[in-house]
């Protein structure tokens, strides 16, 4: 019964995963380091990304952003939703800038997909 319970399980986390909107999150750590060089968006789901400090504030600028807003602050602990990808977005690579503890920047970015 466990095997049973245990697969049936896994195919829900399945289909939560696979569900339009999904929440994608990046998480900066203390040091400014992404968990997600690169985060795989699409459009016609209207997924978003949902960043997350682990250690200080941070800024998100895009200098061309697929989502609402160009920029996003994010404060320590707290998770800052990206909100949806824009229905005019581009399908491609947008890259951003995340700037943190007084001025190191990183350069992830966000792949848009259909």
């Amino acid at each position: 019964m466990t095997a049973r319970r245990n697969s049936s399980l896994a195919e829900t986390e399945k289909t939560v995963l696979a569900m339009p909107g999904a929440r994608l999150k990046v998480h900066i750590g203390m040091d400014g380091a992404v968990d997600n060089e690169t985060v795989n968006v699409s459009k016609s789901a209207k997924d978003e990304i949902v960043w997350r400090s682990d250690g200080e504030a941070f800024r998100v600028d895009f200098p061309v952003s697929p989502f609402g807003r160009q920029n996003f602050e994010v404060k320590k602990a707290e998770d800052k939703s990206s909100g949806p990808v824009r229905e005019d977005a581009g399908v491609g690579y947008y890259p951003y800038y995340i700037t943190i503890g007084g001025g190191k920047t990183v350069d992830p970015g966000v792949n848009v997909k259909p």
